[in-house]
């Protein structure tokens, strides 16, 4: 089906598309080759706006909260999303249910032709329209107070040795101490401007300040990896005050310097960085000239200043150029390495004219043409490309360091000209290209409005991330000495939130749980998530859902009873069915077959008296307040179908199913298959049986099937994008086509247990002792590439089997022929069905 790549799902392979798909995949490694291919394909899925757009979202973000035209604007702001979202996701009559074993396709919501401008109706641009003459009247104010600090002589010194440092042509460290004297200079002017007379916030406690960071590294560290720990090295970072003094170890710092060698940034310390690219041109735009006038405000268009800036970029301006001829996507192996094939996600290559009625400010005009405004800038070098990999890399890192950070704001410089990245769990926001020196009180609006970021505006959920709290809001340590610590001293702190403050929409299930006879099933009031202990793999990704599993305790009012749970974190898609009322349907059918059972004698020597011992037992559920990627979106009138919102879920601890062995380990996935069976009868799709949704009950002996937050409900219409489901290394072969995704295709019961059918000789190869180990032949599928993933598979259905068995440990050795069996007994069955795979 077209268009799939719209909408990225963390189990949802639509083609190799990223370190969504490769984190969910299970590939442990982490290679810097790998993730910088994957990353690629992240940027190709990026979205561009013009710079202004992104700015004047920034400035919203700031606005004060007390005036009537920020009140106005979040009103007409809430009533375009709504608009947008009834557009958008506008449903069709679904069909009939059809019965169990057919073909099972609802009727998809209503498509749209893609375009690059979010174009409303009528009723809903009248809006728009309302919503940006606010939003200009904003950023003229704002432009007209930076002009002033522009033109200041304190401000000039500065920016004129960033001019001359950059003229020089020599290594780009030179150039990180002068932009950071600037930037810092430029924010004590920026503190003391008339708040009140531009509409906006004083400049947040955080106190931020520029500091040089290369040549020192930062470090992540992850659970569960081949490769304990993962190295960054951005050039100049944004932090607190608080948090570079301490790290300096004194008030006084000079931030221009690098971060002193017994110390250095943490990721939770960090909120925003910067990277550094040279180009080969001696005079950029000819920089001497722009800054021997004065800057003025003046209305000029910005069509020569917007994203079409990075046009060069893009791999079909790339491959005219010589830098690298990427491969038709399908096949990592067939994806070129150079990092120039880089591409942007509209669908077409950005407008060079863009329509804005937004003001530029530029140097004082003097009639002739040396005055007028340079033309787009090609920025076709493998250094421009890198950088925006780089980029991404770091922010790969800050939203995956912890769970509490939803967005991050990174910045790209290649010689004059500057790129605000805006990343989230919906993908990337990439803006168009400024001069900082043509434009620079335009950069000055930036700064204005990155000094009066919060917290929050930063990305951060204080509640989900006490670490970097304490970073930025501790107390100076003047003249104390700080020593080194590597990442190992900082145990992950418990994250303990209160639910009725950090979730909205939430819902607890103690009443149906106490109907069922379980008492002692409570409301929680306090949830302490313990992030040291994840009992999935350890998100390590820019968009998708970034599903976390962690040990977590809930505790009753006043404390005064607890419960041991586990929590899952994630953020699914808004638009797909909520997961906790996907269960509370799933519960009372339950309910209704644990009564039909107690009067059918069949079912008693079958001895399956209640599905509830094989499903998950939720305990409550909700969504994290301010999380959802809706909004940067419908603000840059970028198409957003598709946002996430953050989704905490708190249920019953269970046991991994690998925790067993042999026959016990058949027995517990049989059962995930009996469960699987039930639902599918009675018009439910899971979407994803995978090992990792396969658990264990300790208390009840029974295999557990978990994770429906991509099931489907037959008989309601289905949104776009949520008929591709599943995990990569499981899925069924017929799944794992060009055709199916480009194409479209119709999803079967036999599709779904095939999935089940594989995970026996992945268990059955790769662990012993409940421990997961290596093997050549299962390896391999364990890929963000469904191509390649389907060629392992198919070679090891053909030509594998026999050998394998050799490769079976102790744990599972009487039970490999069971294995071989059904991977054979499928294989007959697809030849005979699809003889095209073979």
């Amino acid at each position: 089906m077209s268009n799939a790549e719209q909408n990225p799902q963390l189990s949802t392979p639509q083609r190799p598309r990223g370190t969504a798909s490769l984190s969910q995949a299970g590939n442990d490694k982490l290679k810097q080759e790998e993730l910088k291919q994957d990353l690629e394909l992240d940027l190709q899925n990026s979205v561009k706006c013009d710079f202004d757009r992104l700015l004047k979202y920034f400035l919203s973000l700031v606005m004060d909260p007390d005036t009537e035209e920020k009140k106005e604007l979040d009103d007409l702001q809430a009533r375009i999303e709504k608009m947008q979202s009834d557009r958008y996701y506008t449903t069709t009559k679904p069909k009939q249910s059809n019965t169990a074993g057919t073909s099972t396709q609802p009727n998809e919501t209503a498509r749209r032709e893609e375009s690059t401008d979010d174009i409303g109706l009528p009723d809903e641009q009248k809006l728009v329209a309302e919503r940006e003459e606010i939003l200009q009247k904003l950023l003229e104010r704002a432009l007209d107070n930076a002009v002033t600090i522009a033109n200041d002589l304190d401000v000039r010194k500065p920016l004129i040795k960033f001019k001359d440092q950059l003229l020089r042509r020599e290594h780009e460290r030179k150039r990180y101490p002068p932009y950071v004297a600037l930037c810092n200079k430029a924010l004590g002017h920026l503190q003391r401007v008339d708040n009140k007379k531009l509409g906006v916030r004083p400049a947040d406690k955080l106190d931020i300040r520029f500091q040089v960071n290369d040549p020192r590294h930062i470090f992540s560290f992850y659970q569960g990896v081949e490769v304990k720990r993962v190295e960054r090295c951005p050039d100049v970072c944004i932090s607190s005050k608080a948090a570079l003094s301490t790290i300096h170890r004194c008030e006084n710092v000079d931030f221009r310097s690098e971060v002193p060698k017994a110390s250095r940034l943490r990721w939770c310390s960090v909120l925003s960085c910067h990277e550094f690219k040279v180009d080969k041109k001696d005079d950029p735009q000819g920089l001497n000239r722009i800054l021997n006038e004065k800057f003025e405000y003046t209305a000029k268009s910005a069509e020569e200043l917007g994203a079409d800036r990075l046009e060069g970029m893009d791999p079909e301006t790339a491959k005219g150029r010589g830098l690298g001829t990427g491969s038709q996507p399908g096949s990592t192996l067939k994806r070129g390495s150079d990092v120039a094939d880089i591409g942007g996600g509209d669908g077409q290559r950005p407008s060079k004219k863009l329509n804005s009625g937004t003001p530029v400010v530029t140097p004082a005009a003097s009639g002739s043409q040396a005055n007028a405004s340079p033309g787009p800038v090609e920025k076709t070098t493998e250094e421009a490309v890198a950088g925006r990999v780089q980029c991404a890399s770091y922010a790969l890192e800050m939203l995956s360091y912890g769970m509490g950070v939803r967005h991050v704001i990174n910045i790209l410089f290649t010689d004059c000209y500057l790129w605000v990245c805006y990343y989230d769990r919906q993908g990337i926001v990439q803006s168009g290209g400024i001069s900082l020196f043509y434009d620079f009180p335009r950069f000055l609006v930036l700064l204005l409005a990155f000094q009066r970021f919060s917290i929050k505006d930063w990305g951060i959920i204080p509640d989900l991330n006490p670490a970097a709290v304490e970073q930025h809001h501790q107390e100076s340590k003047n003249g104390k000495k700080v020593p080194y610590k590597d990442a190992d001293d900082y145990p992950p702190s418990p994250l303990s939130f209160t639910l009725n403050k950090v979730l909205v929409q939430s819902y607890d299930f103690a009443k149906t749980w106490q109907k069922l006879g379980e008492d002692d099933v409570g409301k929680f009031s306090r949830v302490v998530l313990n992030t040291d202990e994840f009992l999935s793999y350890q998100p390590h990704c820019l968009g998708g859902r970034a599903t976390a599993v962690v040990s977590a305790t809930g505790y009753s009012e006043n404390d005064e009873n607890e419960t041991q749970m586990v929590c899952k974190v994630y953020h699914p898609e808004v638009q797909r069915r909520h997961e906790g009322l996907t269960m509370e349907v799933i519960y009372r059918m339950t309910e209704e077959d644990r009564l039909e059972a107690e009067q059918d004698e069949r079912r008693g020597n079958l001895g399956i008296p209640s599905m509830f011992n094989y499903l998950p037992k939720f305990y409550f559920y909700g969504d994290v307040e301010g999380t959802s990627t809706q909004r940067v979106r419908s603000m840059v009138r970028r198409r957003w179908k598709g946002h996430r919102t953050m989704r905490i879920i708190g249920m019953k601890r269970l046991k991994k199913i690998t925790t067993l062995k042999g026959w016990e380990f058949v027995k517990a996935w049989l059962e995930g298959v009996v469960c699987h069976s039930f639902l599918w009868k009675n018009f439910i799709e899971h979407g994803d049986p995978s090992l990792n949704n396969l658990m264990y009950d300790e208390e009840t002996g029974c295999g557990v099937l978990t994770d429906f937050d991509l099931s489907l409900l037959q008989w309601e219409p289905r949104v776009f994008g949520t008929d591709r489901t599943g995990t990569i290394p499981f899925m069924a072969l017929h799944l794992l086509q060009k055709a199916y995704w480009n194409e479209g295709g119709e999803r079967y019961y036999h599709h779904e247990l095939e999935s089940f059918v594989w995970i026996l000789p992945y268990v059955f190869l790769l662990y012993q002792n409940s421990k997961r180990g290596r093997n050549s032949l299962i390896d391999a599928w364990r890929t963000s590439d469904y191509n390649v993933c389907f060629e392992k598979k198919l070679a090891f259905c053909s030509n594998k089997l026999r050998s394998a068995k050799s490769m079976v440990g102790a744990d599972f050795k009487d039970c490999w022929w069971l294995a071989m069996l059904s991977v054979v007994l499928y294989g007959i069955a697809t030849m005979q069905s699809r003889a095209f795979l073979f």
